[in-house]
C-alpha cells in the first residue's frame, strides 16, 4: 500500500488493526534507517516528540468534536492512552547478560573461589 494514500475513517478493529501494522513497518524504517547516524538519530527524535504532541493535540480534538456533537460537555476518561514504554536498552542488566550463556551452579561456585 502507498503510504501517502488516506485510509478509511471508521473505527473497525480491523481497520484498527490495518493502521497499527502499517504504522509499525513505516516507523521500523524509519527507525533502522535513523539509528545509523548520530546526526539522524536526533532529527528522528526531535520529530518524534513534535509528532506525539500533534497526535495527542488531534486525538483530543477529535474526542472533543465527538464528545459535543453526542451532547456531552466532557471527554470520556475511558479512552486507551499508551504511556511511553522503558527502554530496555537504557537497563544495564540487559546489556550485560544479551548473548552470555546462562551459567550452571557449578561454575558460580568455581567462580566464587577464584
Amino acid at each position: 500500500m502507498d503510504s501517502t494514500q488516506p485510509l478509511g475513517s471508521g473505527d473497525s478493529d480491523e481497520l484498527h488493526a490495518f493502521r497499527l501494522s502499517h504504522l509499525c513497518q513505516e516507523l521500523m524504517r524509519l527507525a533502522w534507517k535513523s539509528a545509523l547516524y548520530n546526526e539522524a538519530y536526533n532529527v528522528c527524535l526531535q520529530g518524534a516528540h513534535g509528532l506525539l504532541k500533534q497526535v495527542g493535540e488531534t486525538i483530543s480534538y477529535v474526542l472533543e468534536n465527538r464528545a459535543a456533537s453526542r451532547g456531552h460537555s466532557k471527554v470520556p476518561s475511558n479512552v486507551p492512552c499508551a504511556p511511553l514504554a522503558p527502554s530496555l536498552l537504557l537497563d544495564p542488566h540487559v546489556s550485560q547478560t544479551k548473548g552470555r550463556k546462562k551459567e550452571e551452579e557449578g561454575d558460580e561456585e568455581d567462580m566464587e573461589e577464584q
